[in-house]
């Protein structure tokens, strides 16, 4: 025992040299700089923006078909092309619209665009050949993706193409490519093809698709804008030439003019027979304009969306106009057909394409009992007339104009336009007193901030219609608001309190009045 104790350890069969030492020493360090680079490329993806809401400060939803996208705010809403078809700036395009291509002109290399349309038949936009590779939209739509260099004129038409993985250096240059990408979604026969410089906006936008769901199985859910209409099965989307509809459609935005062709070489503009058109736009655009002031009925339609309708037939051709207005969702329908059952039928369908953005940093109204709509001004009230934006509205002589500080009321006071907040370092207590009445755009910032709150169809003596609601302010001042569509502009009024200074704020809510609008003939 004794001797085993005092036995030395046994020497190692191998003892490496200072030369393999070094040698292991650097592959050591090679793979730690390989395992540390790989988790730089992992946070660098994920820090890659996924939404388009990470790329502009307002994104705006449009669809087609089944599919909804986020676009920037600002973008034209619907074809920003020339006559022969080619994009003048950052613009939207839903569908092909028969526009015409011609061998004159060429594209603003700067401006980005994004093009929605059918994956197959005579609605889908050409593509460039890519190689699609497969991918899983954030949203689990299951979709096919690729991408190429769009070539450039200047060189002779040379260019080089590729695909996704070869644009990983594109922000790294001083002067990216003009880059095509490709966004295929066979389930839903749709596909988006983006083309511009900015290769972290054209994803963003592509990682924001999303489905739009259809809420029956025998309909086609079309949408534009923020508003969706269920169709029947066998209609087409702008399935329009020399201006006139050719077969059972829905037009998305007003697309009629010199950018439809015929399909066969001859343009006829005779409408056939039994064809039922509808036609969905914005509402604060001169289409919208024009057919708007017709709805003034209130209506509910699908999902409780509330409404407005109006009907008008046309004396030479005795087809009936139907229009439906949906202030919320900025959007109206108009439909021409003599088969107004089926007009009703499909118009009644209208509801919300996609979830409304959040407000952002501004209260959520709270809706509250409306006031009584034949509320008038208290005897003895002397008024005065004060005019903005369309709106003629009668207040009391006493009340003062724009009297604000720091975006608080310093006294009773009616302001013409949103008043400015004065930034972080303006600070102002409201008086207990002072009630305030705001008159401004209803589809402006301002707007957007309370015209959720009404909700409620009105007429006012004037015969003027708009929508009513009222909401509460953070410190539980009552806030009545009115909304007025077909020109664009919204009413806020601030009561100093729910008795008197309400009961003065209705009455003269109800002296609002407009010019005379005509319908459309």
């Amino acid at each position: 025992m004794s001797e085993r104790a005092g036995q030395q350890p046994p020497e190692p069969l191998y003892r490496p040299t200072p030369r393999q030492l070094v040698i292991r020493s650097i592959g050591t360090l090679l793979a730690l700089a390989v395992i540390v680079a790989a988790v730089l490329v992992v946070v660098d993806r994920r820090s890659e923006p996924t939404d388009v809401t990470d790329l502009v400060r307002e994104p705006r939803t449009v669809s087609y078909s089944q599919l909804s996208l986020q676009i920037p705010a600002d973008w034209t809403d619907l074809a920003f092309v020339d006559d022969c078809g080619f994009v003048q700036g950052d613009t939207l395009i839903l569908g092909l619209a028969g526009v015409v291509r011609c061998d004159e002109g060429e594209r603003d290399p700067e401006a980005s665009d994004v093009v929605m349309s059918s994956l197959t038949g005579e609605t889908a936009a050409p593509a460039p050949a890519v190689r699609l590779r497969p991918v899983t939209l954030p949203s689990g739509l299951r979709a096919q993706r690729g991408s190429t260099v769009v070539p450039d004129p200047a060189s002779g038409g040379g260019g080089q193409a590729g695909d996704e993985e070869d644009a990983d250096g594109d922000e790294d240059r001083e002067d990216p490519p003009l880059r095509t990408t490709v966004l295929a979604v066979p389930s839903l026969d749709v596909q988006v093809v983006a083309t511009s410089r900015d290769r972290q906006l054209v994803k963003g936008i592509l990682n924001s698709a999303r489905r739009i769901p259809s809420v029956s199985r025998a309909t086609t859910t079309v949408a534009y804008l923020f508003a969706a209409l269920d169709l029947p099965r066998g209609w087409q989307v702008n399935a329009v030439e020399c201006g006139v509809p050719v077969a059972d459609t829905v037009v998305l935005g007003k697309v009629w003019g010199p950018q439809t062709t015929p399909r066969r070489g001859t343009c006829s503009p005779e409408r056939p027979r039994g064809v039922t058109e509808i036609t969905m736009e914005a509402l604060d655009s001169g289409f919208g304009r024009r057919w708007g002031p017709l709805a003034n009925d209130p209506v509910t339609l699908l999902n409780g969306v509330k409404g407005l309708r109006g009907r008008k037939v046309l004396p030479r051709s005795g087809m009936t106009v139907t229009v439906v207005l949906v202030p919320t969702l900025r959007t109206l329908a108009v439909a021409r057909t003599a088969d107004t059952a089926l007009a009703d039928q499909v118009l009644s369908t209208m509801h919300r394409a996609v979830p409304a953005p959040p407000e952002r940093d501004e209260p959520t109204p709270t809706t509250t009992p409306s006031p009584t709509p034949d509320a008038t001004l208290p005897a003895g009230v002397k008024t005065r007339a004060v005019r903005y934006r369309g709106l003629t509205l009668s207040v009391p002589v006493r009340w003062a104009t724009d009297a604000f500080r720091c975006g608080e009321p310093l006294r009773d006071t009616v302001g013409l336009g949103a008043p400015p907040d004065g930034g972080p370092g303006c600070g102002v207590s409201r008086p207990n007193n002072a009630s305030a009445l705001v008159i401004d755009r209803l589809y402006g910032g301002y707007g957007a901030r309370w015209r959720g709150a009404a909700d409620e169809a009105t007429t006012l003596p004037s015969g003027l219609s708009g929508l009513l609601g009222s909401s509460r302010t953070r410190e539980g001042l009552p806030v009545t608001v009115l909304t007025f569509p077909t020109i664009d502009a919204i009413i806020v009024a601030t009561a100093a309190n729910d008795g008197d200074a309400q009961e003065l704020i209705d009455g003269i809510l109800t002296t609002a009045r407009a010019p005379a609008l005509r319908p459309p003939p």
